[in-house]
């Protein structure tokens, strides 16, 4: 499967990947996260008729970063990493996973993000953007950027917007990503216009995610969480996953999609999608038949690990938009990625 597009620091350096071939399979895998709920109410429920500075929110951090996402971004993506750090969880964010920085680096970036926010422009030449808190100084992030790109021969560039100092490798040309850092611990990475548009909705010249958009109103229904996903849905994205596909998906029905998902002892995903029409909301459950037989015959899971996700579902379809909810134990989630880690690789 094709990989989006995104955001690396090779020997410390950090670059834009541009290895996009196809930026839509993160929209067509986040709106199946959004799906997979519903899909799970198909195969065995039953069905019945939220974010600039520090506030006392349960999430300011996560609030601050959204604040750095401009509000007509297509895909939005936020993670709550110090909570998840806390959690049943806490094993996938080991060094192996890593975020991909040079190895010094990484004890400086990987113990101490609090919070990550990762979002996709609508644009479709755009690529990956990243919006981070790191329980660490400006000086140090600093430091550990210059040293990198000083090690491999080229000439960090630091030049300071509104209150930003922004790093630049000369080598690595006009388009690469740049990073910039604020105190006391925002980090701004991507693309050079996502990287500007970021800085210009941090110092609100333009509306953010949080304040103005289909975001803002999806993310105040869908609420808070450890994960939180919303993606809006237009034409170009329908046309480009349908190419994708090869076929027609539930996709089509759709014009927006919010997840959250509580990475605790009881882990809850709650998901809501948002159709075009009340038919079309009929028509995705209506539809959800004919996608869990797909699902059942293709999926390498046993059965018993789908039934506690059965008993705890709980579906709403009210007009054109359809609710689930589904809680289950962190040992059955953490049982089940480890039985697909050993059949898939």
């Amino acid at each position: 499967m094709p990989k989006c597009a995104g955001v690396v620091a090779r020997s410390g350096v950090v670059e834009a990947n541009v290895r996009k071939p196809n930026r839509y399979v993160v929209a067509f895998l986040g709106l199946g996260a959004c799906l997979g709920g519903a899909t799970l109410y198909a195969m065995g429920g039953t069905c019945s008729a939220t974010t600039a500075a520090f506030d006392d929110s349960p999430q300011p951090v996560l609030h601050t970063l959204l604040d750095a996402v401009p509000s007509d971004a297509q895909i939005v993506w936020a993670l709550d990493v110090g909570s998840i750090r806390r959690s049943p969880y806490a094993v996938w964010l080991s060094r192996e996973t890593g975020l991909g920085f040079g190895i010094d680096c990484r004890r400086v970036v990987e113990d101490h993000v609090e919070a990550l926010v990762a979002w996709e422009p609508s644009e479709q030449e755009a690529g990956l953007a990243l919006a981070a808190w790191v329980d660490a100084s400006e000086s140090a992030l600093l430091e550990c950027t210059e040293h990198y790109v000083v090690e491999r021969g080229a000439v960090p560039i630091i030049t300071q917007r509104d209150g930003f100092k922004v790093i630049t490798d000369d080598g690595l040309g006009p388009n690469a990503a740049r990073l910039a850092v604020r105190d006391p611990g925002l980090v701004l990475l991507g693309p050079p216009n996502s990287h500007s548009r970021m800085i210009e909705a941090v110092e609100r010249r333009i509306s953010s995610v949080r304040r103005g958009g289909k975001h803002a109103r999806m993310r105040d229904e869908i609420g808070a969480g450890d994960l939180t996903l919303s993606i809006v849905v237009d034409a170009r994205l329908r046309s480009r996953i349908r190419d994708w596909v090869g076929e027609p998906t539930l996709v089509e029905l759709l014009e927006g999609c919010a997840v959250a998902v509580d990475f605790q002892e009881t882990t809850v995903l709650r998901s809501v999608f948002w159709c075009e029409t009340e038919k079309g909301c009929a028509d995705v459950v209506n539809q959800l038949g004919t996608l869990r037989e797909r699902l059942v015959d293709s999926l390498p899971i046993p059965s018993a690990f789908l039934a506690s996700w059965f008993e705890s579902m709980q579906v709403q379809h009210d007009g054109m938009k359809v609710s689930v909810r589904v809680a289950v134990s962190a040992s059955q989630v953490l049982g089940m990625v480890e039985y697909l880690k050993q059949e898939l690789w």
